[in-house]
Protein backbone atom coordinates (compact mmCIF):
# COMPACT_ATOMS: atom_id res chain seq x y z
CA UNK A 1 0.00 0.00 0.00
CA UNK A 2 1.03 3.82 -0.58
CA UNK A 3 1.62 5.62 2.44
CA UNK A 4 -0.55 7.79 3.30
CA UNK A 5 2.28 10.06 3.86
CA UNK A 6 3.39 9.82 0.87
CA UNK A 7 4.55 12.98 -1.12
CA UNK A 8 3.19 11.72 -4.27
CA UNK A 9 -0.32 13.30 -2.55
CA UNK A 10 -0.87 16.27 -4.14
CA UNK A 11 -4.24 18.48 -4.24
CA UNK A 12 -4.41 17.46 -7.65
CA UNK A 13 -4.35 13.32 -7.31
CA UNK A 14 -7.16 14.06 -4.30
CA UNK A 15 -9.29 15.90 -6.79
CA UNK A 16 -8.95 13.30 -9.10
CA UNK A 17 -9.98 10.86 -6.42
CA UNK A 18 -12.83 12.86 -5.99
CA UNK A 19 -11.59 14.11 -2.13
CA UNK A 20 -12.00 17.91 -1.51
CA UNK A 21 -8.51 18.36 0.08
CA UNK A 22 -5.31 16.26 0.48
CA UNK A 23 -6.08 15.81 4.42
CA UNK A 24 -9.50 14.11 3.22
CA UNK A 25 -7.12 11.48 0.65
CA UNK A 26 -4.87 10.94 3.71
CA UNK A 27 -7.44 9.96 6.01
CA UNK A 28 -9.12 7.31 3.79
CA UNK A 29 -5.67 5.93 3.46
CA UNK A 30 -5.38 5.78 6.98
CA UNK A 31 -8.44 3.73 7.70
CA UNK A 32 -7.69 2.06 4.80
CA UNK A 33 -4.02 1.19 7.02
CA UNK A 34 -5.73 0.62 10.01
CA UNK A 35 -8.14 -2.15 8.46
CA UNK A 36 -5.12 -3.99 6.89
CA UNK A 37 -3.10 -3.62 9.98
CA UNK A 38 -5.67 -5.58 11.96
CA UNK A 39 -6.17 -8.36 9.24
CA UNK A 40 -2.02 -8.81 9.42
CA UNK A 41 -2.48 -8.98 13.26
CA UNK A 42 -5.51 -11.85 12.94
CA UNK A 43 -3.71 -13.69 10.46
CA UNK A 44 -0.05 -14.78 10.35
CA UNK A 45 0.30 -15.37 6.87
CA UNK A 46 -0.54 -11.84 6.23
CA UNK A 47 1.55 -8.96 6.11
CA UNK A 48 1.18 -5.10 5.47
CA UNK A 49 4.20 -2.60 3.74
CA UNK A 50 3.38 0.82 2.96
CA UNK A 51 5.88 2.35 0.12
CA UNK A 52 6.50 5.62 -1.39
CA UNK A 53 6.81 6.06 -4.44
CA UNK A 54 4.11 6.82 -7.49
CA UNK A 55 2.69 3.81 -8.23
CA UNK A 56 2.24 1.98 -11.82
CA UNK A 57 0.37 -0.92 -11.07
CA UNK A 58 -1.76 -2.20 -8.58
CA UNK A 59 -0.86 -5.64 -7.77
CA UNK A 60 -2.68 -8.23 -5.45
CA UNK A 61 -0.80 -11.47 -5.99
CA UNK A 62 -1.64 -14.52 -3.53
CA UNK A 63 0.36 -17.74 -3.99
CA UNK A 64 0.36 -18.28 -7.88
CA UNK A 65 -2.47 -15.91 -8.99
CA UNK A 66 -2.09 -12.44 -9.41
CA UNK A 67 -4.27 -9.57 -10.22
CA UNK A 68 -3.19 -6.11 -11.85
CA UNK A 69 -4.31 -3.17 -13.04
CA UNK A 70 -2.81 -0.32 -14.60
CA UNK A 71 -2.90 3.30 -12.83
CA UNK A 72 -3.05 5.09 -15.85
CA UNK A 73 -5.08 8.85 -16.01
CA UNK A 74 -8.44 8.94 -13.04
CA UNK A 75 -8.00 6.21 -10.99
CA UNK A 76 -11.23 4.86 -9.47
CA UNK A 77 -10.85 2.01 -7.38
CA UNK A 78 -14.16 0.92 -7.80
CA UNK A 79 -14.15 0.66 -11.02
CA UNK A 80 -10.94 -0.95 -12.05
CA UNK A 81 -10.48 -3.29 -14.27
CA UNK A 82 -7.98 -5.88 -13.18
CA UNK A 83 -6.22 -8.27 -14.94
CA UNK A 84 -6.01 -12.18 -13.60
CA UNK A 85 -2.76 -14.36 -13.93
CA UNK A 86 -1.53 -17.51 -13.10
CA UNK A 87 1.99 -18.66 -12.37
CA UNK A 88 3.42 -19.85 -15.62
CA UNK A 89 1.92 -17.00 -17.83
CA UNK A 90 4.67 -15.01 -19.38
CA UNK A 91 3.91 -11.59 -17.67
CA UNK A 92 3.65 -13.05 -14.41
CA UNK A 93 7.28 -13.41 -13.67
CA UNK A 94 7.88 -9.41 -14.96
CA UNK A 95 5.08 -8.10 -12.13
CA UNK A 96 6.57 -10.65 -9.68
CA UNK A 97 9.85 -9.41 -10.10
CA UNK A 98 7.76 -5.45 -9.46
CA UNK A 99 6.49 -6.80 -6.92
CA UNK A 100 9.56 -7.72 -4.98
CA UNK A 101 11.29 -4.35 -6.07
CA UNK A 102 8.47 -2.17 -3.98
CA UNK A 103 8.36 -5.03 -1.55
CA UNK A 104 11.99 -4.61 -0.79
CA UNK A 105 11.60 -0.85 -0.71
CA UNK A 106 8.66 -0.65 1.35
CA UNK A 107 8.37 -0.30 5.27
CA UNK A 108 6.46 -2.04 7.92
CA UNK A 109 3.45 0.81 8.95
CA UNK A 110 4.12 2.13 12.43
Amino acid sequence: MRSPESQYITGELAGELGHSSIEGIRKSMRRALDNLKHMEEENENFMVKCYDSKPIFKILLFDNVMFVSSIIGPKNDQNAKMLQITQGHPLFAGFENFFDYLWESSQHPL
